[in-house]
């Protein structure tokens, strides 16, 4: 198997239901949790120096809210309706996980065929729950804090 049709398939399968139990919509590598003003996303960048044996990824955290974005979009034709939360847009905040930790350092994790795939899905979720869900929580929708 390929590393990228297990990376794939690492995330359809394991990532992707975690995510779900823990309140987001999304598939493969972005992710929002619902909010009637908020965009508030977790994206999942690869490496440019990934390779054929392993794929290096880091996850981004975004909060944008909505208004302000439509106010950015009315300037900015180029703009999409939504932003993509692997790219640092003009407004809003949009973090590296590691960069949001005590440490201040970027992080990123290694994904090969030996991968110890619950190893990796514990330590990213629980950043994610640590680091991430207190910059969104003053804005989820009551469903997604259930």
């Amino acid at each position: 198997m390929k590393i990228q049709d297990a990376f794939k398939d690492f995330l359809k399968s394991q990532f992707a239901p975690r995510m779900r139990e823990l309140g987001f919509r999304g598939s493969g590598q972005k992710y929002s949790l619902p909010s009637d003003n908020y965009f508030m996303q977790i994206g999942i960048q690869k490496s440019m120096y990934s390779d054929s044996n392993e794929i290096r990824f880091t996850l981004n955290i975004q909060k944008i809210e909505k208004t302000k974005w439509e106010e950015a979009r009315s300037k900015r034709d180029y703009l999409s309706a939504k932003p993509s939360p692997n790219t640092h847009e003009c407004v809003g905040t949009t973090k590296r996980i590691g960069l949001m930790t005590p440490e201040n350092l970027d992080k990123w994790w290694t994904y090969g065929l030996d991968a110890r795939e619950l190893d990796i899905l514990e330590e990213v979720t629980g950043l994610i729950q640590t680091y991430a869900f207190p910059l969104f929580e003053n804005h989820l929708n009551h469903k997604a804090q259930q």
